[in-house]
């Protein structure tokens, strides 16, 4: 796979400021179907309650369709100046990165007039998760964060496009990536790591969320190759940071924890993602090559795969088997290790010990997928 050629597809920045503005949440989500993509509603609307569509929010495999608002006389107008951030993933890391930052970099131009960031989140009655304050925090933006549960009228709303796409790749704006770039700055909060090798792990993840199998035996492998561990949902955003702009050596296993990382990547930085999908399609790795030109491997020792009885899709694995000899020849031979004699592979005998100890722990019936 090449490196990352920036499509360009992207629109450039432009900002619609609307008074007397409607934001409706989001009320219905209609799944993806095969070939067809998924539907949701929630935007926003002009006084004449017509669709403003520099508000249509993009998310891979859905279409943003807002629905005809009628009359609304009635309702009460929030008062002052507004930025419109779209759609709050609140419940989900990683989504939230890729799909409720791409607005937030008009937020810097009019940041001494804001009263509130307006977002319609993807989940009704959710709180607002701590990493969401948090890195608007780490972001500087300063406005609180307004939740549009019922439609709601604005006494004016500024409303920018997205520039972080989640599309087949995810495409981030030069604009954005500066916007982005004051994160590479921040203070750092945790000591200087003993190492400037880092591997982020999965392995403490509850146990019905996606794993690689025998991941522990991946730490105390690379551990003797001189790399800190860290399990990034045991750290706040500023210590996740502190790691990944301290670090010039990162490996990672395939997960959210590299979209925030991608924020801060540098040319200097060589990166590895272990994959436990077939189906990556490069874009984490195209999105960190994106922002920062990072040298990116891609390491592919997949041996077999378990998901949801019924799930044939090799993007929804539950439980990923590696196959750890070819794991070692990989990780030196794109210059991850120095020593892949000494490196532990697992015996037969323990891989199917664990295997059954995963498999009889899973909460739905799982059948092993091709791979």
């Amino acid at each position: 796979m090449p490196p990352y050629d920036p499509p360009l597809t992207y629109d450039p920045p432009a900002i619609e400021i609307i008074d007397q503005a409607y934001v409706a949440p989001l009320s219905f989500i209609r799944p993806r179907h095969e070939d067809e993509p998924g539907v949701f509603d929630g935007g926003v609307y002009r006084s004449d309650r017509s669709i403003c569509t520099l508000g249509l929010q993009a998310m891979r495999g859905f279409r943003n369709v807002p629905v005809t608002i009628h009359d609304a006389d009635d309702i009460a107008v929030v008062p002052g100046t507004h930025l419109y951030g779209g759609l709050l993933q609140n419940d989900h890391f990683g989504h939230f990165l890729i799909e409720s930052l791409g607005r937030l970099w008009a937020a810097p131009i009019v940041r001494d007039n804001l009263e509130s960031i307006v977002y319609f989140p993807s989940r009704l009655g959710y709180s607002i998760p701590a990493f969401v304050h948090d890195t608007l925090r780490l972001l500087e933006v300063k406005a609180d964060i307004r939740l549009v549960n019922t439609l709601t009228k604005f006494e004016r709303l500024i409303v920018p496009n997205q520039l972080l796409i989640p599309s087949q790749t995810i495409e981030s704006h030069p604009v954005f990536i500066e916007f982005t770039g004051v994160l590479r700055d921040a203070p750092r909060t945790i000591d200087a790591p003993p190492t400037d090798k880092l591997y982020v792990s999965r392995s403490k993840l509850e146990h019905h969320l996606p794993h690689l199998m025998l991941e522990n035996l991946i730490e105390e492998n690379l551990a003797r190759e001189g790399y800190a561990i860290i399990h990034p949902e045991t750290l706040n955003i500023s210590d996740q940071l502190s790691y990944y702009n301290a670090a010039t050596q990162l490996l990672f296993a395939e997960g959210s924890a590299l979209h925030l990382y991608a924020l801060v990547a540098r040319p200097d930085q060589h990166v590895g993602i272990i994959k436990r999908r077939r189906t990556l399609r490069e874009r984490l790795k195209w999105q960190i090559e994106a922002h920062g030109h990072s040298r990116v491997e891609t390491i592919d020792c997949i041996d077999r795969m378990f998901a949801h009885d019924g799930e044939r899709r090799t993007s929804h694995p539950l439980l990923t088997i590696l196959d750890f000899q070819r794991l070692g020849v990989e990780l030196r031979r794109t210059g991850f290790i120095t020593d892949s004699e000494h490196w532990r592979v697992p015996a037969e005998a323990e891989v199917a010990a664990t295997l059954a100890a995963h498999l009889a722990n899973f909460r739905v019936n799982y059948s092993e997928i091709p791979t």
